[in-house]
């Protein structure tokens, strides 16, 4: 199976409707999604688009990643599984808990306690105008 043609938009990773603008700007230029969008790195998002139809001709229908000659290829290429991985080592554990934490630039003032992400802080009825029941 061939297409006719084949490319890949791309954004940055947080911006999903400069993805989506791209999508959109070569649907109306006559290309068609191929599969879902991917990520590409630890900043980049990417959707692979064809023209064509998977015998070469017409308009498309519904089309996968493996009917595209190269593009698995070309993909794979543009995605640095390393990069990615390394950049979110030791960000946050599998059960969700953070593997540590940074202390504050500027300590913020909660309660009239000053809180900078080093130590606790107790806070107390009076502490916020509290009066027991």
């Amino acid at each position: 199976m061939s297409f006719t043609a084949y490319k890949i938009v791309t954004a940055d990773i947080g911006f999903a409707d400069a993805l989506a603008a791209a999508v959109a700007t070569a649907i109306t230029g006559g290309w068609q999604p191929l599969g879902g969008p991917v990520v590409l790195g630890s900043a980049k998002v990417a959707q692979a688009m064809v023209q064509g139809t998977a015998d070469g001709a017409g308009a498309g229908g519904a089309i996968a990643i493996g009917d595209v000659t190269g593009l698995q290829a070309a993909l794979d290429a543009k995605a640095d599984a390393t990069a990615l991985a390394s950049g979110l080592a030791g960000k946050l554990a599998t059960n969700g808990v953070a593997a540590s934490a940074t202390k504050l630039a500027t300590a913020r003032t909660i309660a009239g306690h000053a809180f900078d992400g080093t130590a606790n802080i107790t806070i107390t009825a009076g502490d916020v105008g509290a009066t027991p029941a």
